[in-house]
């Protein structure tokens, strides 16, 4: 699968390293993480790679992201907490995401079966709405109906 942009993302940070333009890419970049409603979290055994910053060349814009992002998790308020949306895509909760995030996965995309579930559940979260909500609770149940079902 192809990059919608024709790959342009991910040749931009290496076309331009050392002219600077990197760096306030990565900045521009932090600085949405801070000033987000909510950070979505996708987790992959890549994205624990880059974590883990062991590339001792180039280092990791993921890791300084998750530095932010944990001041969000670590001696937070509960209503501040629920502002990190962890989402498994690959691989398990070790192997794909940082120790501080490994708690609560808020969705599940790694089965076939559970991906509307859980990005209806995910929308609902963005937006506010309770899972029990009367507008949404006979959808949300009905889609986990089919599950237990299957």
């Amino acid at each position: 699968m192809g990059y919608p942009d024709g790959g342009i993302a991910q040749k931009v940070p290496r076309e331009c390293k050392g002219s600077g333009l990197v760096a306030g890419w990565a900045d521009a970049r932090l600085r949405g993480i801070e000033e987000s409603d909510f950070v979505a979290v996708v987790g992959t055994p890549e994205y624990r790679r880059k974590y883990d910053n062991k590339d001792a060349t180039t280092g990791s814009v993921v890791a300084s992201e998750v530095d932010l992002i944990d001041q969000r998790l670590v001696g937070a308020t509960e209503s501040e907490k629920a502002t990190v949306l962890t989402l498994l895509l690959e691989g398990d909760k070790k192997s794909s995401l940082p120790p501080t995030m490994r708690g609560k996965v808020h969705a599940d995309f790694r089965r076939d079966d559970l991906y509307f579930p859980s990005l209806f559940d995910l929308i609902l979260t963005l937006y506010g709405i309770p899972f029990g909500h009367p507008a949404v609770a006979d959808l949300r149940d009905a889609m986990r109906g089919r599950l237990r079902m299957a």
